[in-house]
């Protein structure tokens, strides 16, 4: 698919995706005819696509996905990481073509539809990574104006025998993450992130997860961050990732800052420098803890347990 700047005649394109310098990609409309703007990022990811765009932690931004062949396995209610489409919009390279998966229960649009999402294809997505690599993440708009016409569930059930309470705090919280958690016989409560220190102590903690979402650490934080020191005092092990784990920086008298460019995919390779063991990882965040302020993946799901069973057995 060609790529169009600010050309005048748009001829049959039915989208346009407006950057904050005043470029223009002319392409192609998907899902509802509407306009949307956000912070302009990408997602280096080969599949997923249904859990990116339903992952809370994509609020308010427009998803580029690198991967040029999206929709091709169609959408369904198992891959969900929420409710609902959390992403603004998305931009992809190919035309949707005819979903093939034995799990699928619609097509991409029909789910772009249903969530009142615009997205846009026919656009040069190699060339949009590329300048947002460069350049960092930018404002942008997807204009859908249209023709100028008139949870993966598996097969066996939880049975769980749970040991251990905990407690997570939601700033937008994925599916997946209570999966893990009740992997490892741990009991989730969900509250919200105005829940006050009294409210989560009546909940009888014996571990405190703090979860990813969307937004800046610093905002989020003045809201939870007093709480949390409280419960740090108290000794209670506390698990944060993404979003949780920066505000456990925060906590910590630690300072994040905005990246240049996120870290947005599902092929993140980390090394863990104390067992020399590199893992492939999902991560989705524009914000850091900052190293110099300071004075995992599945295996740290398996950390926080051992840390509540050590904390469980001096009670």
């Amino acid at each position: 698919m060609e790529v169009l700047k600010k050309e005048p005649h748009i001829h049959n394109k039915t989208a346009a995706l407006v950057l904050e310098n005043g470029e223009i990609l002319w392409g192609y409309g998907l899902g509802e005819k509407k306009a949307a703007v956000g912070e302009l990022c990408f997602n280096t990811s080969q599949t997923g696509y249904q859990e990116a765009l339903s992952d809370p932690s994509y609020t308010k931004q427009i998803i580029t996905f690198t991967f040029p062949h999206v929709g091709i396995v169609g959408t369904n209610q198992e891959d969900q990481e929420s409710k609902k489409i959390y992403a603004d919009g998305c931009v992809i390279n190919q035309p949707l073509s005819e979903y093939s998966n034995w799990r699928a229960e619609n097509d991409l649009n029909s789910y772009f539809l249903k969530n009142k999402i615009p997205c846009i294809f026919g656009i040069d997505t190699r060339y949009l990574t590329k300048k947002l690599s460069v350049e960092g993440a930018k404002k942008a708009a997807i204009i859908h104006f249209g023709e100028e016409k008139g949870i993966w569930k598996s097969d066996k059930s939880i049975k769980s025998q749970f040991k251990y309470n905990v407690t997570c705090l939601d700033f937008g919280i994925k599916n997946n993450i209570l999966r893990n958690l009740n992997e490892f016989n741990l009991n989730p409560t969900v509250l919200n992130l105005f829940s006050s220190y009294e409210e989560i102590i009546e909940t009888n903690p014996s571990g405190i997860f703090l979860s990813n979402g969307p937004g800046d650490p610093y905002a989020t934080g003045s809201k939870i961050v007093d709480v949390i020191k409280k419960l740090i005092d108290d000794n209670i092990p506390i698990f944060g990732i993404c979003l949780g784990h920066q505000i456990l920086g925060l906590a910590l008298n630690a300072k994040t800052k905005k990246m240049f460019q996120g870290h947005r995919g599902s092929n993140h390779p980390v090394k863990n420098l104390t067992t020399g063991i590199v893992e492939i990882t999902s991560q989705n965040h524009g914000f850091e803890v900052d190293r110099d302020s300071f004075s995992n993946s599945h295996y740290l799901f398996e950390e926080f347990y051992k840390l509540i069973e050590k904390n469980a057995k001096k009670n």
